[in-house]
Parts: C-alpha cells; sequence; structure tokens
C-alpha cells in the first residue's frame, strides 16, 4: 500500500447520495499529499462527515473514484483481509460525537483501543499512546471520562500554525 509521488488521498468527481436520491456530495474533487494538512469546512449537512467516511472506507461514492496510497478505495477491496488490515493501519476516524464513541473509563483507554487491535507489544502500545496524546497536546486529559470531555471550560482550541512553523 504504498504511493510512488506522495499522494495519500486522490478523490476525483465522487459523489455520494443517501437512499440513492438524497445528494450529499456532488462531484468533489479532491488530492491530499503526505505531509499535507487540510481543513474541512461546512454548515451542519454540507457533506463533510460523509467525505471523511468515505475516505475512511466507511462509505463508497455513488460515482468518480476514491483512492489512498495510490489504491482504489472500493467495497471489493476491503473483503482482501491484506488490503484492508494494512488500510485501517494507516488510516481511522474520530467521531465527533461522544455517543458513537468507544465506551472506554478513560481518554488512555480510547487511545489505546486501535493500536491494542493491532496486535502491537505492550511497550510498543504504551509508546504509541503517549505520543498520541503529546502530539494533540492532550496529556492532562488522559484520565478523563470521555463522556465528560465536555464538562470543564476553558476550552482552547488548536490554533493554525504558521507557514513553514507547523510542528510534523
Amino acid at each position: 500500500m504504498q504511493t510512488d509521488n506522495g499522494t495519500i488521498f486522490e478523490i476525483q468527481a465522487a459523489s455520494f447520495a443517501y437512499d440513492h436520491n438524497v445528494r450529499a456530495l456532488d462531484q468533489i474533487s479532491l488530492t491530499v499529499q503526505a505531509g499535507e494538512r487540510i481543513a474541512v469546512l461546512g454548515s451542519n449537512g454540507s457533506g463533510k462527515s460523509t467525505l471523511l467516511k468515505i475516505m475512511d472506507g466507511l462509505y463508497f461514492p455513488t460515482s468518480g473514484e476514491v483512492r489512498a496510497f495510490g489504491q482504489s478505495l472500493t467495497e471489493q477491496a476491503f473483503r482482501d483481509d491484506e488490503f484492508n488490515f494494512a488500510f485501517r493501519r494507516r488510516v481511522g476516524l474520530v467521531f465527533q460525537d461522544s455517543d458513537v464513541q468507544l465506551f472506554s473509563p478513560s481518554v488512555w483507554d480510547d487511545v489505546a483501543f486501535a493500536p491494542l487491535q493491532l496486535g502491537l507489544s505492550r511497550e510498543e502500545v504504551l509508546a504509541r499512546v503517549e505520543t498520541a496524546l503529546a502530539t494533540l497536546r492532550i496529556e492532562k486529559l488522559r484520565d478523563r471520562a470521555p463522556h465528560r470531555l465536555a464538562d470543564r471550560a476553558p476550552f482552547r482550541p488548536l490554533r493554525r500554525a504558521a507557514p513553514g512553523r507547523g510542528r510534523r
């Protein structure tokens, strides 16, 4: 699951309709390069979550093509266990609605869930969880219950880094 040119995702004229009549996406084209950071913005119901679910292989476009790491994301591709496992090791989606999240007792446990599914050693899981918490600057939330994260103020949103000054 490699790409020669650094392209992570390539979406060409993708459309999606719920129940084949409620259009959520119409001819969307997008390319995401390695190391690039993007923001998907829009009003409620504009198709942001649908686009992300398509990029995560949870939904499939009704027309157009979606490729990740140079390979087409199709229902058939995900039936291949080797492809599915390789893709899931590299791509994941965190839902914004805590009601559809995992039922873990702490943020640390939620972050550890995916690495634990990969069959990694205990030491590797610990290292990956600590790296993820540090990267997201949420170390102080490690012991908080996920369903209680919104209970305390103030919330500090991440700021956009100046060009050339982002963390990598």
